[in-house]
């Protein structure tokens, strides 16, 4: 007997420590921590009021129930009835209502006079629902614990010392309960406003600084438009901020999945290596445009490429008569800006113009980020050009000529290629110097023949020079 009361009493069997960490692995995992916070508190009021009520009613079987007294402090089966529903119904049968004066002050003080009256005339018109013991005591003792420990009274008054002792201490229980619970939802009530505080504060700074430098209204207006709509979507803080504290394979991980399949759809990247585009989606980065902004115009210079995540684009052609393309959501546009090809007909700039319908979440990659990356990866470089050459013949939009008179960028060389590069330039540079330096030996030598062959000449015949300069023959 002892060890199986051992046995049942081990701490183990509690689990205490288990408790603890669902409580805190829920707080840390749930989309909805602040719900899961005041959930957590209303069970364990409940489970406060519990452990109360059952000291309740220990107290009052052994104090002695009651059976007729509606005043007693302990608990009274005449406190709690059987509820009764009535058969009728009082806006379809004017007999559905017993007349009483409603204008007294205290009805319940003068309903006893009556009381017999009220049996009589509800006799027949209702039906009852039997409750069991079980369910009539808990439901009298879970209502004197809620009341006694928040302190809301109305309770019938002690009247013995045990009676007062147990009062007492409900109520020193019930204040640093009270008090908890005024703590703890004050404390998730300024959780869940903290977004709400800092947002005021943002905007009441973007205010006060487009009043004070004297921003036109319609700017104004679109700005405070903007940030009202960043706000609902959750996207005023900076990405880099919130995955700051993320290992760099996690956050490769989520820019994994949420860009890879689009980049896999992109005609530009077929067939190019996951690591290459595991190096892309690292480099993509979020950007929002509020309606009719430009992402660009016709002229600028093509280096992005652009990622419809959210909103409408549409692709205006200022020069042509056809019906301007619209761009949603999983869109892709520009990706032959992320490279440089040579033979491109269309150069390095825009022949359109992007503007955004509406707001517009944007993922953006750059041709300079690009290229770090195919310095790294030279076969993909290989592959990437391919496409974007095929893509320009199947559009007549690639110069035959130009493609093999032209070396590729040097931004999109490896170090070693870069260097071999420069190596051979030195090469050609010393080559050409050593030419020049030898086509001036050549020169050099052919002027000092000449120039001795003139002194010879001087020398033999320098004094009838001088006498045909006597006789004026030469002139100075």
């Amino acid at each position: 007997l002892v060890r199986n009361f051992l046995q049942a009493t081990d701490e183990n069997r509690f689990a205490v420590y288990r408790l603890n960490d669902f409580i805190d692995k829920t707080q840390k995992r749930t989309s909805f921590p602040h719900g899961s916070k005041i959930a957590l508190l209303m069970t364990a009021c409940y489970i406060i009021f519990h452990w109360n009520a059952c000291v309740y009613f220990l107290f009052s079987l052994a104090e002695g129930l009651s059976e007729d007294d509606t005043g007693a402090f302990g608990f009274s089966y005449y406190k709690v009835f059987d509820p009764r529903f009535p058969t009728c119904s009082v806006f379809n049968d004017k007999n559905c209502q017993f007349q009483e004066n409603f204008t007294l002050l205290d009805i319940d003080d003068h309903r006893p006079k009556y009381m017999q009256e009220m049996y009589a005339f509800w006799e027949g018109k209702f039906v009852k629902w039997d409750m069991g013991n079980f369910s009539r005591e808990y439901s009298m003792s879970i209502y004197w614990s809620a009341l006694t420990i928040t302190t809301c009274g109305q309770q019938p008054y002690p009247s013995s010392s045990p009676q007062n002792m147990l009062e007492v201490i409900d109520t020193l229980i019930g204040v640093l309960v009270f008090a908890t619970i005024i703590g703890s939802v004050g404390s998730v009530v300024t959780q869940m406003n903290e977004d709400v505080y800092e947002f005021r504060q943002k905007m009441d700074g973007i205010k006060f600084y487009m009043k004070y430098r004297m921003v036109t209204p319609a700017i104004q207006e679109r700005v405070i438009s903007c940030v009202t709509y960043m706000h609902s979507q959750h996207q005023l803080n900076d990405e880099k901020e919130l995955l700051y504290v993320l290992p760099p394979r996690l956050q490769g991980q989520i820019a994994v999945n949420l860009h890879m399949e689009t980049l896999k759809k992109v005609e530009l990247f077929k067939q190019c290596s996951a690591g290459f585009l595991y190096e892309v989606v690292l480099r993509i980065k979020q950007q929002i445009y509020s309606p009719n902004d430009y992402l660009f115009r016709a002229g600028e210079r093509a280096k992005e490429m652009f990622i419809i995540k959210r909103g409408t684009l549409r692709v205006i052609d200022e020069d042509s008569s056809t019906p301007a393309l619209t761009l949603t959501d999983g869109a892709t546009f520009g990706e032959l800006s992320v490279i440089l090809i040579a033979g491109n007909q269309l150069g390095d700039r825009r022949a359109v113009s992007l503007r955004s319908e509406g707001y517009s979440d944007v993922y953006i990659l750059n041709q300079d980020d690009v290229s770090a990356i195919l310095q790294e990866y030279p076969t993909d470089r290989d592959i990437l050009i391919s496409n974007a050459r095929e893509m320009l013949r199947s559009r007549d939009l690639l110069s035959e000529a130009a493609l093999e008179s032209t070396d590729q960028p040097l931004s999109m060389l490896s170090l070693e290629e870069q260097l071999l590069r420069m190596k051979n330039q030195i090469g050609d540079l010393d080559g050409q110097l050593n030419n020049m330096y030898a086509s001036f030996n050549n020169l050099s030598t052919d002027m000092k023949r000449r120039l001795t062959a003139v002194e010879q000449i001087f020398t033999r015949n320098r004094r009838q020079i001088k006498l045909d300069c006597m006789r004026g023959k030469f002139k100075y």
